[in-house]
């Protein structure tokens, strides 16, 4: 019944066939050639009631990962505390070639941390809403110390014909050594967060020049961080007091409002039905803003001027996948950001046809 014992083992065995994307610097044949992912879950309800136990064990994309975590959900299922503890390390430099950005990610680093956390699930009149406050902490490693209180909700609003989505985000980091692939990205998911989709942990379906950052805007975005995705792939270029200039697309501090109108529900024909599977075209428009602090980790805390974006959007979903089971929604989405308050080095107008194709949504 899905609660006891709950597994699955994938392995995966490299020929070499079908590189791309390596520069001059890189051996052709400098890749790993078994990976492996292990899921296992299992209810622990005779010791506490309604509660679970679950592990993940990887070696993948040229990362090794390992999670421990405990779950407990309240009699009604609306509340679920839990703590997790999570692992994860690249040992090698050929392991950074799996990359979207190669920059985010150093190896020979251990990045380990414990994660506790509590979720409320919630609905009231023609919407449902769902809330996070999570508290993640450096632990058992010498080489990064950080640390961060996180709160998200997201709210979902069916008014018929049109769905109003929003999310409000908020964390507060601290730390003097920092992770890079953990931080706190303007424009979407950390790299982290990236290596738990299918789609985005390496390169292949992405292309690297899509998730470089420069002096523009680029073409590649994913569900995250302050989800400010008008400025995917821009570095925000910014002058502290004494004058230097420093990069402020990611950080540990930062706040975000985001919102989504959804109208496809006005247009039958964006519901397709087919040997059983169900593909769906929402467009939609939406806007964003929020800021990001400024100061390096050893000064005083300060926070950017408030950054904002606008623009419309469409979402390809594929809910059924016709005979196969348990496979999990996939949507791809185009933004098209058109408005920027903040304008990219390189660029000229801020308002402006800008696109970038991601993988599933923040919200």
């Amino acid at each position: 019944m899905n609660t006891i014992h709950v597994f699955d083992a994938t392995a995966w065995f490299s020929t070499g066939l079908g590189q791309a994307y390596l520069d001059s610097n890189v051996t052709k044949n400098n890749y790993n050639t078994f990976s492996f992912l292990l899921n296992y879950k299992t209810t622990t309800s005779h010791f506490i009631k309604k509660s679970a136990v679950y592990a993940t064990l990887k070696s993948l994309d040229g990362l090794e990962s390992g999670l421990i975590g405990f779950e407990k959900k309240s009699n009604n299922d609306k509340n679920k505390i839990y703590i997790q503890y999570k692992a994860m390390v690249r040992d090698l430099p050929r392991d950074l070639v799996y990359l979207i950005n190669q920059n985010e990610w150093q190896i020979q680093k251990l990045n380990s941390y414990i994660n506790v956390g509590i979720e409320h699930t919630y609905n009231y009149h023609r919407g449902i809403g769902i809330m996070n406050l999570n508290l993640k902490a450096s632990a058992l490693t010498k080489d990064y110390d950080y640390s961060s209180l996180q709160y998200s909700v997201v709210n979902k609003n069916d008014l018929g014909k049109i769905n109003i989505n929003t999310r409000f985000f908020a964390q507060l980091g601290f730390g003097s050594k920092l992770a890079d692939e953990s931080m706190l990205f303007v424009a979407g998911a950390n790299p982290e967060e990236l290596m738990d989709n299918k789609y985005t942990r390496s390169n292949g379906f992405i292309p690297t020049k899509w998730g470089e950052y420069g002096t523009t805007t680029n073409h590649f975005t994913s569900g995250g961080g302050l989800n400010l995705r008008g400025y995917s792939g821009y570095v925000l270029a910014t002058t502290d007091n004494d004058g230097f200039v420093f990069f402020n697309y990611k950080g540990t501090t930062g706040i975000a409002a985001n919102a989504e109108i959804e109208f496809g529900k006005l247009f039958s024909f964006m519901t397709i039905k087919r040997i059983n599977n169900t593909l769906k075209i929402n467009p939609y428009v939406f806007a964003d803003a929020g800021s990001i602090n400024t100061n390096s980790p050893e000064k005083a805390l300060s926070m950017s001027n408030i950054m904002a974006d606008a623009g419309a959007g469409l979402a390809i979903s594929i809910y059924k996948w016709g005979p196969l089971n348990g496979l999990k929604p996939l949507t791809v989405r185009c933004d098209f950001p058109i408005f920027i308050n903040r304008l990219p080095f390189a660029e000229k107008d801020y308002v402006q046809l800008r696109w970038m194709i991601g993988i599933n949504r923040a919200f």
